[in-house]
């Protein structure tokens, strides 16, 4: 029996595939803490890492083990080590890929990789250990000659303390501020940034955790949380850019005034992401769309807190497109707030989504569209507010909700069964590309996408075998035969059915046997195989294939086992005609020279379909199809020394067995 249950699970990790790409001719560098050697090899590795940025080029790479790495440059001259100076920082380099998350022990390859067990530290905790006013103005900083996809994977970056008492440098000709960007600058530049947390760092202007100006880079895998901006955007900041966030959670980060989680003044792609559990002192606790174009698809916008409104997202004068999208459990404090969840007061679509359990004090607590706003919103759930376009108010029914009076990030999203966000949404409005949801589960299951980010999904748990012959008891009832369907039903307290379903397989080997002179040969042929000597009850030592071709007369049958299961055949009796010499029945047969060492001949005086040679075991050693006519030459140079059986099969169906001695 192959047994499935069918239950709702939760995935707790998504894992991310990472395809990275070398040059044919790059060459590979190897970063290790405390160590001072050429690079060239992780026996020989060297401790700075900046020293091997600066050594590498377009297409090399760098392997960094783990280990804590603090910046001992400075950005705008590298090539000199001054160590707690607080404008050192790693800078990025054109073309060349930085790759953490190696054991520091031996000499981890690629495939050995662990960013998260082996964790590889970037630090601007450079002065007093745990004082963050002497930390770098900037961990990491990427400046506009770094164009050509410049590559950051599988590193924290911590303890970024920008400090806009401190003059602001110039880079390329462009202004590094001293007060954004403490955990990753990047001005002007193309960047990979993968598989990171960026965590505690604090600015006291904007981009806490990442700052990005005149940007296109690409976000993957990435947790941003526990960053402070005394201005906007406690974790992320984009101004003039086009990022793309993909797989990404931004968490309880603050903003003094707005963006909590992020703030965007650029083009944005965000998909498959969780905004979760930030806060601001102003609006916009969750994100900030200040004039940009924003495109979300399968977010949870969530747990998120503000003072004056748009707790979850405020767009205020941008576009925004807003499709599959959860915001859930916003909270605004103030007695004047609006707009719990989302604030529209620009150009907003919002397709396919759930705006539900969120709160503000003075009115909307769900979304408040401004009079000077450009809405199309279409076939959503959004509590508190009737819409036309196909809108509904009714409760989405979560897996478990959180209470919904506090901002709570434990709640889970999900649908329960009988949700009427079910196959509700509109196919046509989805992400060309993105098949799944935020989950990384396919996002179309029932033949119609769900509302929100999250789609219900059945999933099958377990895997049995009930072999042909045997039963299982389910529920009281006895299982003997294929069958598909529910064995029970259970409801909840909010009436919602759970079914637990089997489908049961009964595996059936296949016993039937076929006769062809001496030769059986089984109908199962995806099987193990033993064959019997039925006479004696004992195995024939190596007959284990479907086919067994006999040596002398007897009652043959075959044991035979599939996936757990174990079958016999009947036994078949098999008479093996033995003709040595010559003229028996009329057929002239000599073989010669026997004993022989390494070739026999056949004189026969009929067409020859096949030669087979059987060891004493009955295993086939050799099988031949002569092309010649007689005599007809065969050579036996390749098997060992021994006693063999020589089977002849005429074309009348006639076998003709014979013994020779290899010398």
């Amino acid at each position: 029996m192959i047994k499935k249950l069918l239950f709702t699970v939760k995935v707790l990790h998504t894992l991310s595939l990472i395809f990275i790409c070398f040059e044919a001719n790059a060459t590979i560098r190897y970063v290790k803490q405390f160590t001072n050697g050429s690079g060239i090899s992780w026996a020989d590795a060297n401790g700075d890492l900046q020293d091997m940025i600066n050594q590498s080029s377009v297409g090399d790479s760098i392997f960094v083990a783990k280990g804590i790495y603090q910046p001992i440059r400075t950005i705008t001259s590298p090539l000199v080590i001054d160590s707690n100076n607080v404008n050192n920082a790693f800078l990025l380099k054109n073309g060349v890929v930085i790759l953490g998350g190696f054991d520091s022990i031996g000499a981890p390859q690629l495939l050995d990789r662990d960013w998260v067990f082996h964790k590889s530290v970037l630090s601007g905790d450079i002065g007093q250990p745990q004082i963050t006013t002497d930390n770098c103005l900037h961990v990491v900083v990427a400046g506009p000659g770094t164009k050509q996809n410049a590559t950051l994977d599988g590193f924290t970056i911590s303890g970024g303390r920008a400090n806009g008492s401190y003059p602001s440098p110039l880079l390329d000709n462009t202004i590094v501020y001293s007060s954004n960007g403490a955990g990753l600058i990047s001005f002007k530049s193309k960047l990979n940034l993968q598989n990171l947390i960026i965590e505690h760092n604090y600015s006291p202007y904007n981009g806490g955790g990442v700052y990005f100006y005149g940007d296109s880079s690409s976000l993957r895998n990435l947790t941003i949380r526990n960053n402070v901006a005394l201005n906007n955007g406690g974790g992320l900041y984009s101004y003039a850019s086009v990022n793309n966030l993909k797989h990404c959670t931004i968490n309880t980060n603050h903003a003094r005034e707005g963006g909590g989680g992020g703030y965007s003044s650029s083009r944005l792609t965000i998909t498959n992401t969780r905004i979760i559990g930030n806060s601001s002192d102003k609006s916009g606790g969750g994100w900030i769309n200040q004039q940009s174009r924003d495109s979300l698809y399968n977010v949870l916008i969530a747990g998120n807190t503000s003072v004056f409104g748009a707790a979850g997202y405020a767009n205020y004068f941008g576009f925004a497109t807003i499709v599959n999208t959860t915001v859930a459990n916003n909270h605004a404090s103030s007695n004047t707030s609006t707009g719990g969840g989302i604030t529209a007061g620009g150009t907003t679509d919002i397709f396919n989504s759930i705006v539900w359990g969120n709160s503000a004090k003075a009115s909307d607590s769900g979304l408040s569209v401004s009079v000077l706003a450009f809405t199309n919103i279409k076939n959503n759930i959004i509590q508190g507010n009737v819409w036309l376009n196909n809108n509904s108010n009714n409760d989405p029914i979560f897996e478990n909700a959180p209470n919904l009076t506090i901002a709570d990030t434990l709640g889970d999203y999900r649908l329960k069964s009988c949700s009427p966000a079910r196959d509700r949404g509109w196919d046509s409005v989805l992400f060309a590309g993105l098949n799944t949801d935020l989950e990384g589960l396919p996002r179309i299951q029932n033949g119609r996408v769900d509302l929100g980010a999250y789609e219900f999904n059945v999933v099958l748990l377990g895997d049995y075998t009930l072999c042909r012959g045997d039963s299982i008891i389910i529920n009281n009832k006895v299982y003997k035969e294929n069958y598909s369907g529910p064995v029970d039903t259970f409801t909840d307290v909010l009436g919602c059915d759970s079914f637990v379903s089997i489908n049961i397989t009964v595996l059936t080997l296949d016993t039937t046997v076929s006769l062809m002179g001496s030769t059986l040969s089984i109908a199962d042929t995806n099987a193990q195989y033993q064959w019997y000597d039925c006479a004696s009850g004992m195995a024939i030592s190596g007959a284990n294939d479907a086919v067994y071709t006999a040596t002398t007369s007897g009652s043959y049958k075959a044991i035979i086992s599939r996936d757990g299961c174990i079958d016999s055949t009947q036994c078949y009796p098999v008479n093996v005609t033995t003709h040595i010499g010559a003229n028996q029945n009329n057929i002239s047969l000599v073989i010669y020279p026997n004993p022989t060492k390494d070739e026999l001949y056949i004189d026969v005086s009929v067409p020859i379909s096949h030669i087979e040679v059987f060891d004493l075991t009955g295993r086939k050693v050799q099988s031949v199809i002569p092309i010649s006519t007689s005599p007809i030459r065969l050579s036996i140079e390749s098997i060992p020394t021994g006693l063999y059986f020589l089977h002849i099969h005429v074309l009348n169906g006639a076998a003709y067995v014979s013994k020779i001695l290899k010398e």
